[in-house]
């Protein structure tokens, strides 16, 4: 998904989408540096000689990062420490839209409306 386009006309509602998609992919990169810091095999060319073996081992630094928020381990980085709390927030299922679309990019800014309509005004 992409933000609106700011042209200056941008109702409340698009210009909360584009807040919350903001605030959202801060936190994403966030996490994937937090992971990447942690194992910095990710970092690199992953020194694997199977290209299929590339998924499992992305998601064993996953998992094992999960476990290391679960444990409450913190990553010390430059004579810092980062503490990562985990907050899990129970998301409602947006409503099914019963419309047919002609192409992908029709569908994506349906998805895009749909989704800007169902958020709760954060930023009004």
């Amino acid at each position: 998904m992409v933000p609106y386009s700011d042209s200056g006309h941008l109702t409340k509602r698009q210009k909360n989408y584009n807040y919350c998609h903001s605030s959202s992919r801060t936190v994403i990169e966030r996490a994937f540096g937090l992971l990447k810091a942690r194992w910095r095999s990710l970092l690199n060319v992953l020194a694997i000689n199977r290209m299929d073996f590339t998924a499992y081992h992305i998601l064993a630094c996953c998992v094992l990062h999960n476990i290391c928020l679960l444990n409450q381990d913190e990553i010390q980085l430059q004579d810092q420490v980062i503490v990562v709390d985990v907050d899990v927030e129970e998301t409602k299922p947006l409503p099914e839209m019963q419309v047919e679309y002609n192409c992908d990019r029709t569908v994506a800014e349906a998805k895009r409306s749909n989704i800007c309509a169902s958020l709760c005004l954060k930023n009004a």
